[in-house]
């Protein structure tokens, strides 16, 4: 299959990642044309060399959440006009750096609706493309030792990630390249778990069991 989800990309100014958005646009690439034609162009057919290029600008789309880190920093370049470095990070691990800055932002807050947010980001300087590897996911299911029934509201740590188990004792973790990864599982009235895993070439699902305190 030639279509890839793009499920997963995040948007980072520096290290802090840019939350709550739903779409982020790519590369936008575009170069001058300078035309070089004489009255010795041959045939009467114009003549161009490539000219300067322009790394374009990136659109993006998200809800509006004021308290997050990512999205109050980006929106500070406006007031500061200042640069800063960002990468898109795609999920099979590819990503596009690039120096950037925001010249426009919107938000809305309707009384009936979510509060969402649109920018334009404009690259300076070159974008660099890097491609990615294979990435994979770590679904783990949580269970009471007593039963074996699923235990949902867990705290799962794993790859400086932190997610809650579902009602189905689920969490799954994307974004994983092959290595080998510590986790620890907490939850009031159980005791705790860790240990380690190996992703090879294939999508894990780690089983835990909690026994009661």
């Amino acid at each position: 299959m030639g279509g890839k989800s793009g499920y997963g990309t995040i948007l980072a100014k520096g290290a802090v990642e840019i939350a709550q958005l739903t779409n982020i646009g790519g590369l936008d690439l575009k170069a001058d044309s300078i035309d070089i034609s004489t009255h010795s162009s041959a045939d009467g057919f114009r003549e161009y060399i490539p000219g300067m290029k322009d790394g374009g600008e990136v659109p993006i789309e998200g809800l509006f959440d004021p308290s997050d880190a990512g999205q109050v920093a980006a929106i500070t370049d406006i007031g500061a006009g200042t640069s800063a470095a960002y990468t898109i990070t795609f999920p099979e691990g590819s990503s596009i750096a690039f120096t950037g800055f925001l010249i426009g932002v919107k938000s809305g807050a309707p009384y009936d609706d979510k509060m969402s947010f649109s920018g334009t980001l404009k690259i300076s300087g070159k974008p660099i493309f890097t491609g990615g590897t294979t990435l994979y996911s770590a679904t783990f299911t949580v269970t009471a030792a007593a039963g074996g029934t699923a235990i949902s509201g867990a705290t799962i740590v794993f790859h400086n990630q932190t997610k809650t188990t579902d009602a189905a004792g689920q969490a799954v973790f994307i974004g994983l390249p092959a290595g080998t990864y510590v986790y620890g599982v907490d939850k009031d009235s159980y005791v705790g778990e860790s240990d380690a895993v190996v992703v090879t070439n294939a999508n894990i699902t780690p089983a835990v069991t909690l026994a009661l305190e």
